[in-house]
Parts: structure tokens; C-alpha cells; sequence
């Protein structure tokens, strides 16, 4: 037995209440190892824990390359829990494995020393997965890009590009200066198309005042952009989108604003006199790496970092999310750059929000592990570009074969809490990244299988704009080029597709609620998620090949490309069975 392989740690992803009265445990070991013949978690309640103990035998629920993760769920009337592992070998002998080592006898009247514990499970400490959206579809709109009303009521002399996605003449210097005159009621005119494509939430990049197309900038927090229609225009659009049960995510910037900002302005002028010196991150003597007196987001001049850990500057951001939440009634927020900005401000902002609406979904920013930022007192859900990556190693990179691919999403399961991992916010692409079906040589077959995975992978899965017609582009600005409202995709099969595979999540509540199992079976992928009512299987074959699958049983909810009668995916395709 590969001992270097064993692991635990309580309060952890390892350990953690799902419930005040849930508690998921999971214990890790070699994958494959030769050596175990089971595992069983000992425990009981803390101060019982010595006086009698209860077993519970745990299952291999999944596997990454190198490693088994055994887990089981404990049910404990009152939610405190002293517990061990019991590994049992093949040759008859056993070892305990405990917070403080591992032996073949274990003294549980020491118990409360040596054992692991999980103290007491408060409430307010259980991350629960957010009831609002619950395994909702979001559409992500770049607003200047999605669509420009036609009504004259919004001033268009700004616009310097044509609408024509072939104009994509500027340069890297003026791209964030090129404006195309997308507005909000341009979105708004467009929100029955979004209802019909199957769209739960929409998240707009952001649309306060700023000086570029992105809004990534914003001089005036409080102040929808006059480009896109004012704030007026942006009240309509929530209180349209809510009457078609369509939720708004909007997009709110704390790691830096713009040069322009009035607090900055006054820093500019008056220095360390300015009564906001304190309210941005300024240095004493000149930065080595840009020659600034104060740091700024990827050495950008104009985008001046805020002090997130100055109480005004907490307050006064703060109060920008409350404004929205209480004046407009959005939904949720999605945080930029959410891992450079202190946890000290997440935790006062999460608590905030949190006074006003309970259901308040925020999303983070982060690109890379984001544990710390997602316990219950921060935010519950991170972009998972993780996902992404795996997603384009498999299939644009052909950095790995199948099995490796499974394990790779297998190892995501096991990054974050369960409920986190239920509001992951999933994704091929965004504005941030070049376009995934650019890359895939007009295979949209194979896009299809990938927009499946997509759908059926736990979390809440995020379709770019444009996606639905197969735009294509590079990175930016060709990944955001104007909606090709002209497109032949709309009235094609392909789209029609696309829309089905989305509206399995309307279908199907175990893609919107349930566990989830990832697997390679007869060379596809398959994805097996349950509910106590309800399991569905989905086989996913992304290579140029065929697969026999004579052994599924079940009611075929949605094919492409799946022959029936011999129960063979032909090449690129898919079969999503409800059991």
C-alpha cells in the first residue's frame, strides 16, 4: 500500500457540512491500490465518541490519475462529529488513520486528542447551494457587441465602427476606443430570444460610465452609461428580463477604477493632502516596473488599484452593490479580478448583501484555486476556468486522450465543496478568451458534443453570446465582434440543436440539482447524474470513430448523430438517456 497516498483534512473539501446535520467525508488513496480491500469511517457523536462507536463503510465515488476518492455522507443528530479511518488490506490486517498518524491499534479513549473532529456545524458556516439559481443557464452579453436599437433614442455620434462583423480593421493600440452601439435596449428588444434559446440568467460585462467599450474602467459607479441608455434603460431591462423569469448578473469592478474617477482626481491634485490617498494603493517613490506612484491592474495606467482594506473604501464600494440591489433588483454579481482584492472586503461586502437579500448569488473572478474566497462568508461560486482548460485540452489541444480527460474533470469534483461545485460557473469561453468553435475546423458536430458536456457537467453552465450560431474568433477583438444577427445558423438544424441540448436542464432536473459521476465506459464518456427521482446518463463520443454501447437501458431524451436500433455512437455524437 502507497502510504505517501493517504490523506484527509477535517474542516476541509475534505470534510464539510452539506447540511446542519450532513457532513461529507472523504478520504483519498493510490489510485487502484492493489493492497486495500475497503475503508471505513469510525465516528460518532464527540462526547459519545469514546463510549461507543458507529461504522460506516465508503465508496470509491471517483478517480483522477493518480488517486481514489473514498467518500461517505454522516447523518448525526447533533451536528459535532470525532472520527477515524479504518483501512482494511487484502491480507487480513488493518490500520487506523488519525489526525495525529497511523497505526494497526488505535486507543479510543484518547480519542479526543488524537482523532479528527469537526466541532459543531453552525448554520451560517454550512456553504448551501444558492436557491435563486440553481442549476441556471447564463448567457454571457458584451454590450456594446449584442445589439443596437433602431428607436433613435439614444445618442449613436460615439459609434465608430460599422455593425458589419467583417470590420475588424483596428488595431491592438485603439481596441478598447472601437464602438459598435450595442445598447440595453437593444438587449432588451432581444429578451424573448434569449427566453426561447433556454436562458435562465444573463451576465453583462460592465456597463457603468466608463471611457472604453469594456467598461473594465468606471470613472462614475452609480451611473449606467449614457452609450447604453442611462440608468433608465437599465431599470427597463431588469424589471423585462424579470417578467420572463430571466435574472440579471451584474458586473461590478473593486480592484481598480479609472484615472478619471473623481477620488483619484483628487488624489492626482492634491496628494497625500487628498482625503482618498488612502482610498487607492500609492507608494512613496516610483515603481521600478512602470515608473507609477501607485499600483494599477496589469501595469495600466489609467486603471489605478483601489486600498480594499481602507474601511471607507469597503463602505463606499459596498454601498455601489447595494444601490443596484435595492434600486433595480439585480440578482447577482459577478466580481472582477475578485482573487487581488483583500478577503478582509469580501467578508464585509458577503455581509452586507446578505442583510438585503439571502439569495444573493456572487460570483468571483478567479483563475486559479479559489478555496480561501469560498467559504460561506465570502462568495459561493468562482468562474472555473479550470473546467475550461480541461475543456480545450481535450479538444482543441488534443493534449490528452479520453481517459485522461475524465480524470481531469474527476480532480475538478474533488477541488471545492460540494454545493460549490453545484454553482461553479462553467464555461468554453468568454470575453476574455479567444472563441472555442474557432478551433475546431468547422466541426460543429463535435461542438455539439462539447456544449453537451457542458450542459450536463455539474455547476451552472455559461454560453458566450453568439455561441448558439457558431461565431468564430480569435482573441481580442475578434472574440467580440458584433452578434451576427444575419447569421444562416437561425434557421438551421445545427441551432436547433444547440437549443435542445440547452433545454435539458429544463427538462431534466438531476442536470439542474443532481450528484454526479464521470467515467469512461466502452471508450465514450459517460456522465451519470441523479436525484432520488430521477438518474440520466449521458455518452458523449468527441473522436472520429464508432462505439458500440449494447448494454445502456433507458428512454432516449436527446441524440445527435446515435443510432438506435444497433446502439452505436457514430462519430461525434451523443445519446442522453433518462433512467
Amino acid at each position: 500500500m502507497n502510504l505517501h497516498a493517504l490523506y484527509h483534512l477535517n474542516d476541509s473539501n475534505y470534510c464539510y457540512p452539506i447540511d446542519t446535520n450532513k457532513i461529507v467525508v472523504v478520504f483519498r488513496t493510490q489510485k487502484n491500490d492493489e493492497d486495500i480491500e475497503s475503508i471505513e469511517c469510525i465516528y460518532n457523536i464527540s462526547h459519545r465518541f469514546y463510549l461507543k462507536r458507529l461504522v460506516k463503510k465508503m465508496e470509491v465515488v471517483r478517480s483522477d490519475n493518480l488517486f481514489d476518492y473514498y467518500e461517505t455522507v454522516i447523518e448525526l443528530e447533533i451536528p459535532n462529529m470525532q472520527y477515524l479511518f479504518k483501512i482494511n488490506m487484502k491480507n487480513g490486517k488493518h490500520l487506523y488513520f488519525y489526525d495525529c498518524g497511523m497505526s494497526e491499534d488505535y486507543d479510543f479513549n484518547t480519542g479526543y486528542l488524537t482523532g479528527f473532529r469537526l466541532p459543531f456545524v453552525n448554520k451560517n458556516d454550512v456553504v448551501f447551494q444558492n436557491e435563486r439559481f440553481k442549476g441556471d443557464v447564463v448567457y454571457q452579453i458584451f454590450p456594446d457587441r449584442f445589439k443596437k436599437c433602431e428607436t433613435g433614442e439614444i445618442d449613436k455620434s460615439y459609434v465608430n465602427r460599422t455593425w458589419d462583423t467583417n470590420d475588424l480593421k483596428w488595431n491592438k493600440d485603439d481596441k478598447r476606443q472601437a464602438f459598435l452601439g450595442g445598447d440595453l435596449i437593444g438587449i432588451k428588444e432581444k429578451l424573448p430570444y434569449l427566453k426561447d434559446l433556454g436562458i435562465d440568467a444573463i451576465y453583462l460585462t460592465p456597463v457603468t460610465e466608463s471611457s472604453s467599450n469594456h467598461k473594465y474602467n468606471i470613472s462614475n459607479y452609480f451611473k449606467i452609461d449614457e452609450m447604453f441608455g442611462g440608468n433608465k434603460a437599465y431599470k427597463e431591462l431588469v424589471e423585462e428580463a424579470h417578467k420572463l423569469g430571466i435574472k440579471i448578473i451584474m458586473d461590478l469592478v473593486y480592484n481598480h477604477s479609472d484615472n478619471r474617477h473623481p477620488f483619484f482626481l483628487d488624489v492626482l491634485k492634491n496628494g497625500k493632502k487628498s482625503p482618498y490617498y488612502d482610498y487607492y494603493c500609492m507608494v512613496d517613490k516610483p515603481l521600478k516596473a512602470n515608473g507609477m506612484m501607485y499600483h494599477s491592474f496589469c501595469d495600466v495606467k489609467d486603471m489605478p488599484k483601489w486600498n480594499t482594506n481602507n474601511p471607507k473604501v469597503q463602505e463606499y464600494l459596498t454601498s455601489v452593490a447595494l444601490y443596484f440591489k435595492q434600486e433595480y433588483g439585480v440578482d447577482g454579481f459577478r466580481l472582477d479580478v475578485a482573487n487581488e482584492v483583500s478577503h478582509d472586503f469580501w467578508i464585509y461586502f458577503k455581509n452586507a448583501l446578505k442583510k438585503v437579500d439571502k439569495d444573493i448569488f456572487i460570483i468571483g473572478e478567479n483563475w486559479d484555486y479559489a478555496h480561501e474566497f469560498l467559504n460561506n462568508n465570502q462568495f459561493e461560486s468562482v468562474m472555473n476556468y479550470q473546467f475550461y482548460l480541461a475543456m480545450w485540452e481535450y479538444f482543441i489541444w488534443k493534449k490528452y486522450g479520453l481517459a485522461e480527460f475524465s480524470n481531469r474533470i474527476n480532480w475538478l469534483l474533488n477541488r471545492y465543496k460540494l454545493n460549490n461545485a453545484k454553482m461553479m460557473l462553467n464555461l468554453l469561453d468568454s470575453h476574455d478568451t479567444p472563441r472555442f468553435y474557432n478551433y475546431l475546423d468547422g466541426n460543429i458536430d463535435k461542438y455539439l458534443c462539447a456544449e453537451t458536456i457542458l450542459i450536463s457537467y455539474i455547476g451552472l453552465p455559461m454560453i458566450y453570446y453568439g455561441n448558439e450560431i457558431f461565431m468564430k474568433g480569435e482573441g481580442d477583438p475578434y472574440n467580440r465582434r458584433g452578434m451576427e444577427w444575419d447569421s444562416k445558423y437561425f434557421d438551421s438544424k445545427e441551432h436547433q440543436m444547440f437549443k435542445d441540448i440547452v433545454h435539458l436542464r429544463k427538462k431534466l432536473n438531476a442536470l439542474r440539482t443532481g450528484n454526479i459521476k464521470v467515467e469512461v465506459v466502452n471508450e465514450a464518456l459517460k456522465i451519470t447524474r441523479w436525484t432520488d427521482e430521477e438518474t440520466v446518463e449521458i455518452y458523449v463520443n468527441a473522436e472520429n470513430k464508432n462505439i458500440s454501447l449494447n448494454e445502456i437501458k433507458g428512454e432516449v431524451i436527446l441524440s445527435n448523430n446515435y443510432d438506435i436500433n444497433n446502439k452505436t455512437l457514430k462519430p461525434y455524437s451523443f445519446v442522453v438517456l433518462r433512467k
